[in-house]
């Protein structure tokens, strides 16, 4: 699940996942928003590799994944794996 909690911008960026769960290429499809959409939401990639700086200098790759996302200001979105 994400969200959107601005009530006037929407937003556009990027979401971590555990690479673990969800690796880079695994597909994942809005299953609930809600938002009218004004097409069929398709899958979306999730893309492979994010660099993480952590508080005391390290840096790391951690075991993620990235999956770009587009919200509508207020929406919430459920996404699920897609089979195949």
């Amino acid at each position: 699940m994400i969200a959107n909690t601005n009530t006037q911008a929407g937003f556009m960026g990027a979401v971590l996942v555990d690479a673990t769960l969800n690796p880079a290429g695994a597909a994942l499809k809005i299953l609930f928003s809600n938002q009218a959409a004004s097409t069929e939401p398709g899958a979306v990639k999730l893309i492979g590799g994010a660099e993480i700086h952590e508080v005391n200098g390290g840096v790391s790759s951690g075991p993620i994944s990235v999956l770009p996302v587009t919200l509508k200001p207020m929406e919430i979105q459920i996404l699920g794996r897609t089979i195949g």
